[in-house]
């Protein structure tokens, strides 16, 4: 799994023999596994509010989707890998435009759900140190 935001990546992989995720750049330290499963689960389903565009768009720029900011990949188990592009915010500034890479329909996700994976790179899910 890996997001990038700004050109800035943050790149995670599962360990089997640990049952954890680590950073692939291990002097990153400790990865907060809770934080990791929640952003997990927040690519299996980003709750679209609705479908934009059915079929082919002819300009994703117009979305901020044809060179997107953030760029969330997860590989599956089963080796398929899936990516999802977040774009601009809209106009009233309530929602994102986003897409499957491999899909032309846009859609609108609430802005709180851009927010939050842009700032798995803004801040690293680093574990804290137990006090």
């Amino acid at each position: 799994m890996d997001v990038t935001y700004n050109n800035q990546k943050i790149e995670l992989k599962w360990d089997d023999n640990q049952s954890k995720w680590i950073f692939v750049d291990s002097s990153r330290g400790e990865v907060d596994q809770g934080r990791v499963n929640g952003i997990r689960l927040l690519l299996t389903g980003p709750g679209s509010k609705r479908v934009l565009f059915k079929g082919d768009v002819s300009d994703f720029s117009q979305f901020g989707l044809e060179n997107a900011r953030t760029v969330a990949t997860v590989e599956l188990k089963d080796g398929s890998v899936h990516t999802v592009l977040i774009g601009d915010r809209t106009p009233s500034g309530e929602s994102y435009y986003i897409r499957n890479k491999d899909d032309s329909q846009v859609f609108l996700v609430d802005f709180t759900w851009g927010n939050e994976i842009a700032r798995f790179v803004t801040e690293p899910p680093i574990a804290k140190e137990p006090a």
